[in-house]
């Protein structure tokens, strides 16, 4: 997660500043799935990131859940169901 965000997500020279709040990953019959949370501040603006991956032999899947930071209170409820109804169906 740490590489994902330094790399792609917020580089250096991209003034954009990202901050791991947590990462897990579990293992289900389908593949592994990755789960993070991030902070993301550019140009002023400030939200709050939930992203799940998931991969599956040669496939790969993300779902973000991006949230203003200000709203974050209100939404994080909803923000967090949405991320933990993410699956891969079998093929």
């Amino acid at each position: 997660a740490e590489k994902l965000l330094t790399e792609a997500i917020a580089p250096k020279g991209s003034n954009r500043e990202a901050t791991l709040i947590s990462a897990e990953s579990q293992n289900k019959k389908i593949g592994e799935i990755y789960e993070f949370e991030y902070t993301l501040n550019a140009n002023r603006i400030n939200v709050r990131n939930i992203c799940v991956i998931a991969s599956r032999k040669d496939e790969l899947f993300t779902l973000t859940v991006v949230t203003p930071q200000s709203k974050w209170a209100e939404c994080e409820k909803r923000a967090r169901d949405i991320a933990e109804s993410f699956e891969i169906l079998p093929k």
